[in-house]
Order: C-alpha cells, then sequence, then structure tokens
C-alpha cells in the first residue's frame, strides 16, 4: 500500500476564510481546485482510504479549516 502524503502546506499565502483546503492537502481521491483527483493516484488507490484512515484525515481537514479561519 503507498505511504499517503498527509502533508498540510502551510507556505500559500491565503489564510483567508474560506480557501479551498483541499488543495493544500495531498491526499488519495481529494478534489482540487481544477475538479480532478491527483494523477499520481490510482481508483484502487482511492478505494482503499477507509475506517482510521478516513478519521484522521477529518482530523487533518478541520485543524487545516481552523488555520485557515484565523
Amino acid at each position: 500500500v503507498r505511504e499517503l502524503n498527509l502533508n498540510i502546506n502551510k507556505n500559500r499565502p491565503e489564510k483567508r476564510m474560506g480557501v479551498n483546503v483541499s488543495e493544500q492537502v495531498g491526499f488519495a481521491g481529494l478534489q482540487t481546485d481544477a475538479g480532478a483527483a491527483p494523477p499520481s493516484w490510482t481508483p484502487s488507490d482511492r478505494a482503499k482510504i477507509t475506517g482510521e484512515t478516513k478519521t484522521n484525515y477529518q482530523t487533518i481537514l478541520r485543524h487545516a479549516e481552523l488555520q485557515n479561519t484565523h
């Protein structure tokens, strides 16, 4: 199983409320502003995102949202 990249890009200039979090979080099957999943991920890779990984991802997303609103 490929290791997931959960690295939040902290160098982006956008800190305003409403910034697109999905563009900042490298994650299997996540939609970017362009509307496409990262090209390096296949459908089978995306299908492996279940259970604990989803829970961890929700925590990461929430953290990113909080960072962007302050």
